[in-house]
């Protein structure tokens, strides 16, 4: 196992639009967990709409907010975050993978090991009964915090093209309020309810900017039509969106893509839902 991680930039270079490392940063990621498999289709499909357009819409030159956006920002976007647990699920959907591949933590059973990465963060890392510290439990949290490649290896890659804003805190202290001026933002493909979640997941008490994040996750909701801005599933701790949040104060939010009923529900869905072809809704 232990398959590459990749991330693609997409950004003007041209040096009149400022330097790379000046410009904001958004940071897209798709299938941390394994069976989430229509999340890496929609990254690879946000590729098309910031470059060449997708679907009429976007396309470098052609929509200017799109061109805006690549001018003065820098777009990272890493299509495939658990590529080890990705593999038995295409071999066999049956399997319904959702962690990493690691069998070295304790689980004896092939179809119940690895990691859940979601829950593998380093900040406030098994706090608060939102993970398993069973090894072959689906929420398995790992046996450290920030152990798992996949998830330092993300951690690593964040922290060294978003800088920390919100002043320096330990992996289990609460921040204060980032400041307004905090460049950055975060965004976790994950499927499915159609929901859209922001910080915090390990408890249900506001962050605090949550005001601020409850009304960007709330534009983002009325610009699309099909999500709606929930805050949160259930608890979960040593979640991605609580460590870019709590650790470097930007925005940080879920997409839960796709419906809770239906033809195109599940975690498998039919090819055509992502389309709209093949007689499938969108």
């Amino acid at each position: 196992y232990l398959r590459d991680l990749w991330v693609l930039r997409i950004t003007n270079e041209d040096p009149a639009y400022g330097a790379i490392a000046d410009k904001p940063v958004l940071f897209l990621h798709a299938e941390v967990h394994a069976r989430e498999v229509a999340t890496p289709e929609l990254a690879i499909r946000y590729i098309k709409y910031l470059t060449s357009g997708y679907d009429g819409e976007g396309g470098y030159g052609v929509d200017p907010d799109v061109t805006w956006l690549v001018d003065w920002h820098t777009v990272y976007v890493q299509v495939m975050s658990n590529p080890d647990g990705h593999v038995p699920n295409e071999q066999d959907t049956s399997v319904y993978r959702r962690k990493n591949m690691d069998s070295d933590d304790g689980c004896t059973d092939p179809y119940s090991w690895g990691v859940d990465l979601n829950r593998n963060h380093s900040f406030l890392w098994g706090c608060c009964g939102g993970s398993s510290g069973s090894p072959c439990a689906e929420t398995y949290r790992g046996p450290l915090r920030g152990s798992e490649p996949e998830t330092s290896a993300m951690q690593d890659f964040v922290m060294s093209v978003i800088p920390d804003q919100n002043g320096p805190n330990g992996d289990d202290e609460v921040p204060a309020a980032a400041p307004l001026t905090t460049t950055g933002y975060l965004i976790s493909l994950h499927s499915y309810a159609d929901e859209i979640l922001w910080p915090w997941g390990w408890t249900s008490s506001p962050a605090p900017n949550g005001t601020a994040l409850q009304g960007l996750a709330r534009k983002m909701a009325a610009i699309d039509g099909n999500y709606y801005p929930s805050g949160s599933l259930y608890t979960v701790d040593g979640a991605t969106r609580d460590w870019s949040y709590g650790k470097l104060g930007i925005p940080s939010f879920v997409f839960e893509v796709g419906p809770n009923y239906g033809a195109c529900a599940d975690f498998f869905p039919p090819y055509g839902c992502i389309d709209g072809i093949d007689g499938m809704p969108r």
